[in-house]
């Protein structure tokens, strides 16, 4: 298992000689993603989909199998990752759930008030 895996990727592109700059030449991934990748700064990243898109990309670019890099990450990252976006989801719900409740109880008054009270809404 890779204990830091953007050191992990830094390595792998040092070894093979590759400069980070020729590496967004190829890709076309700004050099801030690819330099957020090799500092494990994947708060200042995209999605997931983006980020393993970013890993395979860059190791076609460096020589090294896509798909063993993106376990690498899986196994490194990825499930933390997975982690935090779950529980940014039930997070989601829970405000969606308050919303919807907020909107029965403004609902509710205002059919309360039109029951109670019609001639407020009637024309003289």
């Amino acid at each position: 298992m890779v204990e830091n895996f953007g050191l992990y990727l830094k390595n792998e592109r040092e070894l093979r000689g590759v400069a980070l700059k020729e590496i967004a030449q190829s890709t076309k991934i700004h050099i801030r993603f690819l330099e957020a990748l090799e500092n494990n700064d994947f708060d200042n990243m995209p999605g997931e989909v983006f980020v393993k898109g970013f890993i395979r990309s860059y190791a076609r670019v460096i020589g090294f199998d896509s798909e063993e890099m993106v376990n690498a990450y899986d196994e490194s990252v990825g499930r933390d990752r997975r982690e935090e976006f779950e529980k940014v989801q039930v997070i989601k719900e829970e405000i969606q759930a308050r919303k919807k409740t907020v909107k029965g109880y403004i609902f509710g008054g205002i059919a309360l008030v039109v029951i109670f009270f019609p001639g407020i809404f009637s024309l003289r």
